[in-house]
């Protein structure tokens, strides 16, 4: 009786091994990519922090609820940045409102990323996220000066502000009227 247990065990092992194996081997390999996303997500908003209306930091940034939708600190902070984002005072005459609204959206994102990196084992200080980070001033210079001229565009297409025209007198070289007659006279002879 005991021999007939043995060869069952052995059958049922020999079954269930393989699909055991398999199992294991898929449900390490979800992980790994669902870590690797995590990963390249967080990557990309630490990469681009300086930078929050860059296209791929905004991606990233829709991507936390999908990545880390487990994580009830890091969607408690994603849920408090996205508040910051959406508040009416991004509209604000108040420059210094417009100023605290800024640092606010900072500080939010720096507890974000934070949160982000407890999750993923990663040790970053958060005084290093807030304040870290390199972004040229001429990338910023650039921004507001495109975002000025197609507010002209629209102010002077929707008749708001009538376009700025300059006229100015450019004075002919010297010699131009002499060049403009010699011509002429060589096709009238």
């Amino acid at each position: 009786m005991n021999f007939l247990n043995t060869d069952w065990a052995v059958v049922i092992a020999t079954f269930f091994s393989p699909i055991i194996a398999v199992l294991i081997t898929l449900w390490s390999q979800r992980r790994e990519a669902t870590q690797r996303l995590r990963m390249d997500v967080f990557a990309t908003m630490m990469r681009l922090r300086r930078q929050p209306l860059d296209r791929e930091f905004v991606g990233s940034l829709n991507m936390v609820p999908v990545c880390f939708y487990k994580n009830k600190k890091v969607m408690a902070e994603y849920s408090l940045l996205t508040s910051a984002f959406e508040s009416p005072f991004w509209n604000s005459p108040d420059v210094d409102a417009r100023s605290r609204q800024v640092e606010q959206m900072r500080q939010r994102l720096a507890y974000l990323l934070s949160e982000m990196a407890a999750a993923l084992h990663i040790r970053v200080d958060q005084l290093q996220i807030h304040s870290g980070g390199y972004a040229p001033i001429g990338w910023t210079d650039e921004s507001n000066a495109n975002a000025e001229a197609r507010q002209a565009i629209v102010d002077a297409l929707s008749g708001r502000k009538p376009p700025i025209v300059l006229v100015q007198n450019i004075p002919l070289p010297p010699d131009a009227d002499n060049n403009d007659n010699a011509g002429t006279s060589d096709r009238q002879g």
